[in-house]
């Protein structure tokens, strides 16, 4: 047991541990059981196209331990400054788009002295005359996404189809400087990978995911459930940040380009080899 602790601690929260106080418990986020309990965690569930054209993405939200606070859905849509809120079915929840659709959404809650904030961003291609049902956040709702310290992936707007193999860069926004070296985790195949900072910018952290025998094998439209994590402490508080993303299969790492030359070659040289025979041949014997 002792070891095991150390382990947890030794991995993520040594950067903090001078200001967690009571608080050093909760700090073991590292470790992929004590991260499912005592995180707040997103699922990707169903995206399902609709009769009428749109098309929707359910979610399932996964309670941190102890929570106090209700747990908020807040998104935005197309870089517009609109916030939109979204209820809780019991823990799922769903985003309609009637329109190609780049949603940015946040679900964050509060359990004790700790705050749980998970951030993602997805595609939705709808197309449909039935405009998507939207309700408008309160404004004092909408004015927590400007101080809500989050994890966001770098030139999202750019992603829509992650795959692996293919780098991606993660930052940290806060209103607050962390007193510590900050260090990022993923969550990937139940195991948990320490990511490296960028040397020019410490709050910057690349992750090239792996390839994946089982996802490759899986079929092309295939995904499996990334996330990369950090813990923080500020002012007596935990911070538990989150970004979670669905990645694919790479669509060319494996591609061979020298038997698909070959297979071109041989190809063509049987085609002119037909081609100089036909010609060789006297009409009137055909």
């Amino acid at each position: 047991m002792l070891l095991d602790l150390w382990k947890y601690l030794i991995l993520i929260c040594v950067p903090v541990i001078g200001s967690f106080g009571p608080f050093l418990v909760e700090a073991r986020a590292a470790d992929h059981t004590f991260w499912n309990k005592d995180m707040l965690h997103l699922e990707f569930a169903q995206m399902k196209k609709h009769p009428n054209g749109q098309v929707s993405q359910t979610f399932i939200v996964h309670r941190p331990e102890n929570q106090t606070d209700k747990i908020s859905v807040l998104f935005q849509e197309n870089q517009r400054p609109e916030v939109y809120t979204v209820p809780l079915d019991q823990n799922t929840f769903s985003i309609f788009a009637d329109k190609p659709s780049s949603i940015r959404l946040f679900v964050f809650t509060r359990a004790g002295q700790t705050h749980h904030v998970v951030h993602t961003d997805m595609v939705l291609f709808g197309k449909s005359r039935s405009l998507a049902l939207r309700t408008l956040a309160k404004p004092s709702e909408a004015a927590v996404l400007k101080t809500l310290p989050h994890i966001f992936l770098v030139g999202s707007e750019s992603y829509y189809w992650h795959q692996t193999g293919i780098p991606l860069t993660f930052s940290l926004k806060t209103q607050f400087h962390p007193l510590h070296p900050v260090r990022f985790h993923v969550a990937d195949n139940h195991q948990i990978k320490p990511l490296a900072a960028d040397t020019l910018n410490p709050l910057q952290f690349v992750y090239t995911p792996s390839h994946d025998k089982q996802l490759r094998q899986a079929g092309s439209t295939a995904v499996k459930h990334n996330t990369v994590f950090t813990c923080l402490a500020h002012d007596k508080k935990l911070y538990h940040l989150a970004y979670t993303f669905q990645l694919h299969r790479s669509r060319h790492a494996f591609e061979n380009y020298t038997a698909g030359a070959i297979a071109l070659a041989g190809g063509f040289l049987v085609f002119a080899g037909w081609v100089i025979k036909k010609r060789k041949t006297p009409w009137w014997k055909e």
